[in-house]
């Protein structure tokens, strides 16, 4: 039972609203806002071989063809404006929002199931929710950061070429949130085939007849 890599689906809106204003730019804002939502999906079975086709029947879609068996769904939102004066155009008040539902699995027969079996799932369960909401760390380390880079980028001639400076942050930032995530999930994969070692060699093996 090998976890997949996890959907990371990224939106930024870089809505920059020009006000032809002279008045002094407000302190910008430093703090993301973040919302996390978890959703599950239902697994049923009361043998390891029962689960095992209950996941992968009912786990989301991944790339519309495999199964992720734990699935971290991020998205990167921005709500900027600037402020035009006869000094050029410069960002006021930009506020950047995270917004991530996480999607685990959660079964339904725990309760009629034996003990060294749910012993298993806790530890699987357990390490499912483990790597999606190391996706989720990730995700908000980088927000941090593009909340800084738009905090923080100088005062531009005018408001096409701040917008112009903005992009380029905002992708700079993306994309080093992309080789964060993937370096992760390469980290993983070992720790995943051990955890897959350790289930298969808990089932019970057919005894051969004499």
């Amino acid at each position: 039972m090998t976890l997949r890599r996890t959907t990371v689906s990224l939106l930024i809106a870089l809505g920059l609203l020009a006000i032809a204003a002279p008045n002094s730019i407000s302190p910008a804002s430093a703090e993301v806002k973040i919302t996390v939502k978890t959703e599950y999906y239902t697994v049923r079975g009361r043998s390891i071989d029962a689960l095992d086709k209950s996941l992968y029947r009912n786990a989301p879609l991944l790339n519309g063809t495999d199964r992720a068996l734990g699935q971290a769904r991020l998205r990167f939102d921005s709500d900027i404006r600037a402020r035009e004066s006869e000094r050029g155009c410069a960002v006021d008040d930009p506020q950047v929002t995270l917004e991530v539902v996480m999607i685990l699995p959660r079964w339904a027969d725990e309760n009629r199931a034996n003990s060294e079996l749910r012993s298993l799932w806790s530890g699987f369960a357990g390490f499912v929710r483990q790597h999606e909401e190391r996706h989720v760390e990730i995700a908000m380390n980088h927000a941090k950061k593009l909340q800084r880079v738009f905090t923080n980028v100088p005062m531009a001639p005018n408001c096409k070429m701040l917008r112009a400076r903005l992009q380029s942050g905002a992708n700079r930032i993306l994309a080093q949130h992309a080789k964060a995530q993937e370096r992760f999930d390469a980290r993983e994969q070992a720790r995943m085939r051990r955890a897959a070692r350790v289930v298969a060699s808990r089932r019970p093996r057919a005894s051969s007849a004499n």
